[in-house]
């Protein structure tokens, strides 16, 4: 091992081997050059950047996509870690169809760059576009943890559904399009979307039914059924395949909103209570009062000149609309529940 010794002629550093080395001042004097070189090539590259970004936009505004592709590529040569071209880059090759090249550059991006926000933001754009619901949320999320705002909130939101809506049943997926609801529909879209309601509610003695075993909204008409929401029929079938008139589902709206006010009293104190008379349907009329409360909260319209319309089969959309307006009112959410 060589040691130095202090003392040489120059003032400098001498090896043990004699040799001169350099002094203390020498290394200052040449880490203060490399320094000033630095100070000097940074602004230099930085504008040269700049201007490789204002050729390629410009070339983007003329519609020359492989041109400022290009452009983005050679500068990427001079700046391979800038996560500001390789994102500027991915943009204008999801414009062009490149769409895993713009994922692969975006995420190499996000790699150098984990403060980027509007990276995450794009990859999740990517993804929720190729149908990656899953790999989308992720994205959504890591946006979240660098700045929270309320659109990626409600987006977040959104696909969340989108990703339970896909775990359902085919027939659950296909209720919005059809004609006309069925009483097994009306029971699976309460038992999803007002999951945790129905779960609130208090015990009830269990009901017989017969024909429901082995039927794809089974668990969701004992969750109605045990709630008291729906009833059996007095023969014990709950008949799943048979349709619902608007005054079937009044009555349903009606005992999901006693449900509601006695599991929360100051928020059902909140609802909507106008008062409505309809031109088909007399206040003495046995379906009246449900009609007239399922209308007067707003959860079910009125129909043409003031009719209620007792006896005409509800749609899919209609029955998926009701159930919506009563998860609002009532603040319960399917989604909620499986959290």
């Amino acid at each position: 091992m060589q040691v130095t010794e202090n003392g040489s002629e120059g003032g400098g550093v001498r090896t043990s081997n004699g040799e001169r080395g350099f002094s203390i001042i020498e290394i200052i004097v040449v880490l203060v050059v490399i320094a000033i070189m630095v100070a000097i090539a940074v602004p230099g590259t930085i504008k040269q950047l700049q201007a490789y970004r204002l050729q390629n936009s410009a070339a983007v505004l003329a519609g020359k996509l492989d041109e400022a592709r290009r452009g983005y590529e050679q500068a990427l040569v001079a700046s391979p870690d800038s996560a500001l071209l390789l994102r500027e880059l991915a943009a204008i090759e999801r414009r062009d169809g490149q769409v895993e090249q713009a994922r692969a550059h975006l995420e190499r991006a996000a790699t150098l760059d984990p403060a980027d926000r509007a990276t995450r933001l794009q990859i999740a754009d990517i993804m929720e576009a190729s149908g990656d619901i899953e790999g989308a949320t992720r994205a959504l999320d890591a946006a979240q943890a660098i700045e929270r705002t309320p659109e990626v909130d409600a987006r977040l939101a959104a696909l969340r559904d989108r990703a339970d809506l896909a775990k359902l049943p085919e027939r659950y997926r296909r209720i919005p399009g059809q004609a006309a609801a069925t009483r097994g529909d009306l029971a699976a879209l309460l038992g999803v979307r007002l999951a945790a309601l129905l779960h609130a509610a208090p015990a009830r003695p269990s009901t017989l039914v017969t024909d429901v075993s082995g039927t794809w909204a089974a668990p969701w008409i004992a969750a109605v059924l045990r709630a008291g929401v729906m009833e059996a029929f007095p023969n014990h079938t709950f008949q799943p395949e048979a349709g619902i008139r608007r005054a079937d589902l009044a009555a349903v709206v009606s005992r999901v909103l006693t449900l509601g006010a006695a599991i929360d009293p100051p928020r059902s104190g909140r609802w909507p209570k106008d008062q409505v008379t309809f031109s088909d349907l007399p206040a003495t009329h046995p379906a009246f009062d449900a009609a007239s409360r399922a209308v007067g909260t707003r959860v079910l319209d009125a129909g043409a000149a003031g009719a209620f319309e007792p006896t005409r089969p509800v749609t899919g959309a209609e029955a998926v609309e009701a159930v919506a307006r009563l998860e609002k009112l009532t603040g319960s959410s399917g989604r909620d529940e499986k959290k």
